[in-house]
């Protein structure tokens, strides 16, 4: 029969953690754990033609099981939405906006668009196609 009295201690995270074993870890475990490496269970492999994959790690060693890892998310720096300042620091300071059609032309000739002009020139730009009457 045990009593334990309060609560027990709990240590809490900190930079020596990485050099102390898991309690109750048998010596079997700790020696898989230092095997297999404890930062990453994964490796990334370059082959030639620019493709990367990555793959598992049992013992140290990459397995066959790889895959290819999912494209980065595409860049927001055309999305004047996220670069927005304060409504507190634009009042006052407003530049005039462009006229949709520079807009539309400055997008299908491929340049930056103005500032001001709509998030969805894009697709302005397939209406007006649309709505131009054909040859």
């Amino acid at each position: 029969m045990q009593h334990r009295a309060g609560a027990q201690y709990q240590s809490a995270p900190n930079q020596f953690k990485q050099y102390f074993p898991p309690p109750h870890e048998s010596f079997v475990a700790g020696v898989l754990r230092k095997l297999n490496g404890s930062e990453s269970n994964s490796k990334s492999v370059d082959l030639p033609g620019g493709i990367h994959l990555k793959c598992q790690k049992v013992l140290g060693i990459p397995t066959p099981n790889c895959g290819i890892p999912p494209d980065p998310p595409p860049p927001t720096d055309g999305d004047e939405r996220l670069n927005m300042a304060p409504a507190s620091l634009v009042k006052g300071n407003a530049l005039p906006k462009p006229d949709l059609a520079t807009c539309i032309a400055d997008y299908r000739a491929g340049k930056p668009l103005a500032q001001g002009c709509p998030v969805d020139t894009p697709a302005r730009a397939v209406d007006a196609e649309k709505k131009r009457p054909g040859p």
